[in-house]
């Protein structure tokens, strides 16, 4: 799965890693057949940020991302700093069908915090709205 979109990806990862179980529970309009119907957010230090753009453009291209379109995520015309005091970059990346392993190829870069993918970290996940709940098991 992908989360993040509020800017605490970090805060996010280190507390679903720290679960004994994670569970997600999201409304439908967050269920998608493949990641990457939602930009990837990925969190990476104000230090250097734009060599850090370069290098994740890179792992990008490397992992089959050539047009990858990167957007450095603003709120009221300033960059938003997640709760860490760092940047989000936010990925558009269509289809993902190795979450792992563009983790591992975005995680490796200096001054990449963190990335918004939560592969296999998930125990459960229920999806809900206003008339019924459906739980499926992660995968």
């Amino acid at each position: 799965m992908i989360k993040g979109g509020g800017g605490a990806l970090l805060r996010e990862k280190i507390v679903a890693n720290a679960a004994r179980k994670f569970i997600v529970i999201a409304d439908k309009s967050k269920r998608v057949t493949a990641l990457g119907a939602f930009p990837l957010p990925v969190e990476i230090t104000p230090f250097g940020w734009a060599l850090s753009v370069r290098a994740i453009r890179e792992a990008l291209r490397m992992n089959g991302f050539e047009n990858a379109q990167l957007t450095l995520r603003a709120r009221d015309g300033a960059p938003l700093m997640t709760d860490g005091g760092n940047l989000i970059i936010d990925c558009a990346l269509d289809r993902i069908e190795k979450p792992a392993l563009l983790d591992a190829a975005l995680s490796g870069i200096p001054g990449v915090v963190e990335t918004g993918l939560f592969a296999g970290m998930a125990d459960l996940v229920i999806f809900g709205d206003d008339n019924n709940v459906s739980i499926a098991k992660a995968a």
